[in-house]
């Protein structure tokens, strides 16, 4: 039977269990008070339950492990764990919660004799008006093998992730090892989709293997909307089309998609390089077919450069069946006549490098077809918009100069002759 039991409005007693109750002022420095704070359970002043302790420190405070349930003794190791009991499973597997060296450890061990490894399930529940109690789904999971599944209670790589899709099924995405083992696998069966804050597809894996950039319908292995810079570790400024890129680079953009300022949407490729050619393009040995460039419009091909081997040609489309209207060249000598040429230089050549050539401007109103570009024209900035001249284009009315000249040197041998 309890002794000592506290009278009212005494703040210092407390209450000790062990084989029986006692009583005892917390202030007591009897023999008997050392001996109770020793025992296995106290009550203090407050409420205060201590089991392990006589100086509980929260409102139940154990010193020890806490069993829930039944749980075979001789798996309960250490001194300070949570266990469960396996409600219907095997009871060789152990389920405990501890902490130690600044690390909190969820446990599910298979000891030695089970049958059946041990996993642990996360389990929620979102809020319902339902009056029918159901066991709340597994969102999370760990399986025996050390598997996360996320979605499902079954994963079968190192991380599954189950998605839910609008039409029931699930989307799985797979994070294992890659082939033979040596790189990490992401596996998306229908697709993965990567997006930012903004609308629309950053990137997109299509399950038939395809890769699209600002698109979730690659018809190709790889299809970009918008443009690709490759460049050097540091950011840029200004365009590699024009020279005027602080560091050399390659861009090539797709047609109005992600146009820089002052660009033109249209597709365009531009290549910066500083020391040697920018773009290269050649053959095998071996090869077939020499060309190495072809032109199209709409369909229809407008020139080509090809090579030999030995040198390049240079060829534009002349086929009879695509002209009409032909009517014979006069007046080339005249033409030719008009025409100034010049030695002259470049102003931003600094090797003030002399070359023999025409002014477009002037060669304009004579040959219009060998100039392209509108007389002094600038862009906003007020820079120049440059003219140019196709020499090639002068080569007809050269030929027709020649011919003309044969004809009256052929008509004045023929009045020598008489």
């Amino acid at each position: 039977m309890p002794t000592n039991l506290p009278q009212t409005g005494d703040a210092n007693w407390g209450v000790t269990l062990n084989n029986y109750i006692k009583t005892t002022h917390l202030d007591d420095t009897t023999a008997e008070s050392a001996k109770l704070k020793t025992d296995l359970a106290t009550i203090v002043a407050g409420g205060k339950v201590g089991i392990g302790t006589s100086t509980p420190n929260a409102a139940l405070d154990v010193r020890g492990n806490i069993v829930q349930g039944t749980v075979d003794p001789s798996l309960i190791t250490g001194a300070t764990g949570i266990y469960v009991e396996n409600d219907g499973g095997d009871q060789k597997n152990t389920f405990r919660m501890d902490a130690y060296n600044n690390t909190l450890s969820l446990c599910a061990q298979s000891t030695p004799g089970a049958t059946v490894g041990a996993g642990i399930d996360f389990r929620t529940s979102p809020a319902s008006t339902s009056t029918n109690f159901a066991i709340a789904p597994v969102r999370m999971t760990i399986n025996p093998e050390g598997n996360v599944g996320i979605g499902t209670g079954n994963p079968t790589s190192p991380l599954q992730i189950a998605v839910p899709l609008a039409d029931g099924t699930l989307s799985n995405l797979y994070v294992g090892g890659g082939h033979l083992g040596k790189n990490a696998r992401l596996i998306a069966p229908k697709g993965l989709e990567l997006q930012g804050s903004g609308s629309g597809y950053q990137l997109f894996l299509h399950p038939l293997g395809g890769v699209g950039f600002g698109t979730d319908k690659p018809q190709y292995q790889v299809e970009m909307r918008g443009g690709l810079n490759i460049q050097g570790k540091d950011d840029s400024t200004g365009l590699p089309m024009y020279g005027t890129c602080s560091q050399n680079s390659i861009l090539l953009m797709g047609a109005n998609n992600g146009t820089p300022a002052g660009i033109a949407g249209d597709a365009y490729i531009g290549v910066q390089r500083g020391d040697g050619a920018a773009l290269f393009i050649s053959k095998p040995a071996g090869y077939v077919n020499g060309l190495l460039q072809e032109y199209f419009v709409a369909g229809a091909g407008v020139g080509n450069i090809s090579t030999n081997g030995t040198s390049v040609s240079y060829s534009t489309t002349s086929d009879r069946r695509l002209k009409e209207n032909f009517v014979p060249l006069t007046g080339s000598i005249n033409k030719l006549n008009t025409i100034k040429v010049y030695n002259y230089n470049f102003i931003n050549d600094k090797n003030k490098t002399v070359v023999d050539g025409v002014v477009a401007q002037e060669l304009q109103s004579i040959l219009p077809n060998a100039v392209s570009g509108k007389m002094d024209e600038v862009d906003a900035d007020g820079k120049i918009m440059a003219m140019t001249v196709d020499y090639s284009k002068i080569v007809p009315t050269l030929i027709g100069a020649v011919q003309e000249l044969k004809a009256e040197l052929d008509a004045l041998k023929k009045q020598l002759g008489k």
